[in-house]
C-alpha cells in the first residue's frame, strides 16, 4: 500500500467508506484527494475495483442526542453550519493538521481546512 492517509468525518462511516470506494473507481470523480489518487495515473498498488488496499479507522467520535441536535438548529447534510456540525468540522480539521495529511504527506487538501463547511458528498 501507499501508506498515504486521508482524514474525513461522517455521520455514517460505513456508508461513507463504500462511497469512497465508489468514487475511487470513477474515472470522472475529483471529489476528494483520495479519489484523485486513484484517478490521476492510478494508485500503483491498486488491485482492482474492490479497493482491497483501502482501510478505514474510527479515531474519534462525537456523541449527540436528538435534543442537542434540535437545540443547535441542526439541518442535516454536509452544508449544515450548526454549532455541533462546526465542532465536528473542527475535530476533522485538527486531525488533518496533527496527522499532516496534506498533499505529499497524505491525501487531504488545504481547501478542506480553509472551507468552514464540511465537504459535499
Amino acid at each position: 500500500p501507499c501508506h498515504l492517509i486521508y482524514t474525513g468525518s461522517s455521520q455514517l462511516p460505513a456508508k461513507r467508506f463504500l462511497t469512497h470506494k465508489s468514487t475511487c473507481n470513477s474515472e470522472s470523480s475529483n471529489s476528494t484527494g483520495l479519489s484523485k489518487h486513484f484517478k490521476n495515473g492510478g494508485c500503483p498498488n491498486d488491485l482492482g475495483r474492490e479497493k482491497d488496499t483501502l482501510s478505514f479507522y474510527l479515531v474519534d467520535h462525537m456523541d449527540t442526542t436528538e435534543e442537542e441536535l434540535q437545540l443547535a438548529g441542526h439541518k442535516g447534510g454536509p452544508q449544515c453550519v450548526c454549532s455541533l456540525c462546526q465542532q465536528l468540522k473542527q475535530l476533522e480539521d485538527n486531525f488533518i493538521l496533527k496527522s499532516g495529511t496534506f498533499y505529499n504527506h497524505g491525501l487531504n487538501t488545504r481547501d478542506q481546512v480553509k472551507n468552514k463547511a464540511r465537504c459535499q458528498w
